[in-house]
């Protein structure tokens, strides 16, 4: 909690005779959000999505379906873009957040793991925040590719103190239905879950984490968070996809206070993803493969051999699979 005095203001809560009730300073109400944008790679979507940000007030808006190539951050419009796709000339999968002006202050470090999962640190208080937004495969998407995309999940979760608040948010492609499983899933799902729904489960009892939205009660018409294009009046197709939306923004208020970072320490994350090109993975590997050729370990004990080992990984890392930094005017 920040030291600030307490204040006493007008309120929805105000007694009759107009007398303000006494409001207690705390945590800031922050908007963090979510979409399933298609895509991000048009001319000009980007833009849109910022005008929407500043719109609805959000702070924290995750991107699925980015389709930016390769992987880094720009600055667009006073907002931080932070972006991990691949290589793919077709422009597929990709995730993203999107920040403000104030959350961008906060930024300790941001990881992206693969063109699927993107893991944001924010400083904060009285616990730090870690956003990892992300993008599953579809159903026409083998099981080996799932569980690819849950491997890369783990690396993200690996990654954070479980001190730390964590939300994972974003399109998993899975139903979790509306039968209620203690601590993970409550009782206001909707529709009957399938395998991918109960895989999702699994990680969530795996990492102790709660499917926030199957816990609130509302109204059937905003629980849908993806209609088929297929829908007609006499035929309605709809789900609760995920965790959040695979069409519409999805979003949600939470109390937590940034902390500006007093010293700006330069962290270079290292881009994986950057392994998806041929050319650049054998480099990787004769960069490798060649230190490891020159340092002799084989009468040093096992930690001083594991420490040359990972200095070599570290080192051929830093050299060819940092993440890039480009800044644009806007």
């Amino acid at each position: 909690m920040t030291g600030k005095a307490k204040v006493t203001a007008l309120s929805p809560r105000q007694t009759f005779d107009g007398q303000g009730v006494l409001r207690i300073s705390g945590p800031v109400m922050r908007r963090i959000a979510t979409w399933n944008a298609r895509s991000m790679f048009e001319a000009g979507k980007v833009h849109n999505a910022i005008k929407e940000m500043r719109r609805l007030n959000i702070e924290i808006l995750g991107i699925s379906e980015m389709r930016w190539p390769r992987s880094g951050q720009v600055q667009i419009e006073g907002h931080q873009v932070l972006y991990a796709g691949n290589d793919d000339r077709n422009h597929y999968n990709g995730v993203g957040i999107i920040v403000n002006e104030e959350v961008k202050g906060a930024i300790k470090a941001f990881a992206p793991i693969s063109d699927r999962v993107i893991l944001l640190q924010l400083n904060a208080h009285p616990f730090n925040v870690n956003i990892i937004q992300t993008y599953a495969p579809t159903c026409d998407h083998s099981d080996e590719e799932v569980e690819l995309f849950y491997m890369h999940l783990d690396s993200a979760m690996e990654l954070v103190n479980k001190s730390d608040v964590t939300i994972v948010m974003g399109d998993f492609n899975a139903k979790v239905g509306n039968r209620p499983r203690e601590g993970i899933v409550g009782e206001y799902g909707l529709g009957v879950p399938n395998e991918r729904g109960d895989r999702l489960v699994q990680f969530c009892q795996e990492r102790e984490l709660v499917i926030t939205n199957t816990f609130f009660k509302l109204p059937s018409r905003r629980l849908y968070t993806w209609r088929s294009n297929a829908e007609t009046l006499d035929r309605i197709v709809r789900s609760q996809i995920d965790l959040n939306s695979d069409h519409n923004p999805v979003i949600v208020s939470v109390r937590i206070n940034l902390k500006k970072l007093k010293t700006k320490t330069k962290t270079r994350m290292i881009d994986t993803s950057k392994l998806n090109n041929e050319e650049l993975r054998t480099e990787v590997k004769e960069m490798l493969n060649e230190k490891l050729l020159n340092t002799s370990t084989r009468e040093e004990d096992i930690e001083t051999s594991w420490n040359v080992i990972k200095h070599a990984l570290v080192e051929t890392s830093k050299a060819k699979l940092k993440t890039e930094t480009r800044r644009t005017d806007g």
